[in-house]
């Protein structure tokens, strides 16, 4: 459940995603860029939240572990879940997560697809920084691409819950 397979991956590249997901769980890291299709596979995440209809709900104490180990490395933190099988009021396990995880420094939220732009851009400066070392001029370019790409993926983007640090 929740992998992908050449057909899927190539319908993805064909509908220009950057990246497709994966249901798999304990994955602090980011997904490689597969060269074949064009696009980042099986991003996964840290957690999945049950809700009572999955055999839930998961426990806060479980998701905040979660979130510290991945913040403990520096890693990504995405937990994802079925907004309409949880309890979100105000003493439920979700909102005490998100009570948790908000509201810190160190920490960048965004959406799934913000972070693989992200990730995308940072992989390109770093190649194209390597082709152009003796040019500037180029350099300063590529820097300004990229802050603009960026600018407009952060006001652009509201959607999705992940979490990494900065």
């Amino acid at each position: 459940m929740g992998e992908n397979d050449p057909t899927l991956s190539k319908k993805l590249a064909q509908y220009k995603y950057l990246v497709s997901r994966s249901t798999a769980v304990n994955v602090y890291g980011f997904a490689k860029w597969d060269n074949a299709f064009g696009l980042y596979n099986n991003a996964a995440t840290a957690i999945f939240m049950k809700g009572a209809s999955e055999g839930g709900p998961t426990a806060a104490a479980v998701l905040n572990s979660k979130y510290d180990s991945a913040a403990a490395i520096n890693g990504i933190y995405h937990f994802w879940f079925h907004p309409g099988n949880d309890d979100w009021s105000p003493a439920a396990n979700p909102q005490q997560h998100i009570n948790y995880i908000k509201d810190r420094n160190n920490i960048w939220y965004t959406g799934l697809g913000s972070l693989y732009i992200y990730r995308y851009a940072h992989e390109r400066e770093e190649l194209m920084s390597a082709r152009f070392m003796e040019a500037p001029e180029a350099r300063v370019m590529l820097y300004l691409i990229l802050l603009m790409i960026s600018i407009t993926v952060i006001r652009t983007c509201c959607s999705g819950i992940s979490a990494t640090r900065r």
